[in-house]
């Protein structure tokens, strides 16, 4: 999701898991996250930098790491790891699933 007609593609938009990626300036508005707030979809936000208008929890923050990059082939191996805590990112998945 991007672009000037962020608000109106949102409103379209139900119970969705939505990217948005750092490039939209529209993520650090007050419309925004007024926005975030009042809908049921679940957005994943890739920015570097803070979001002072969105309640977050630091257990849902996550960096990416990066290796195995190769010159022509350029193949990318990346990994998902808490920035915050010491839980795996895939534990609380991989224990609500036993019997």
């Amino acid at each position: 999701m991007g672009g000037k007609d962020w608000n109106a593609v949102l409103n379209t938009m139900k119970e969705r898991i939505v990217f948005i990626d750092e490039g939209n300036v529209f993520v650090y508005s007050t419309e925004f996250a007024r926005a975030v707030q009042e809908s049921d979809n679940y957005y994943v936000i890739v920015t570097r930098e803070g979001l002072a208008n969105l309640p977050y929890s630091v257990e849902e923050i996550y960096g990416i790491r990066e290796s195995g990059k190769y010159a022509t082939i350029k193949q990318t191996y990346n990994e998902l790891y808490h920035i915050y805590g010491k839980h795996s990112p895939f534990e609380k998945a991989a224990t609500t699933n036993k019997p």
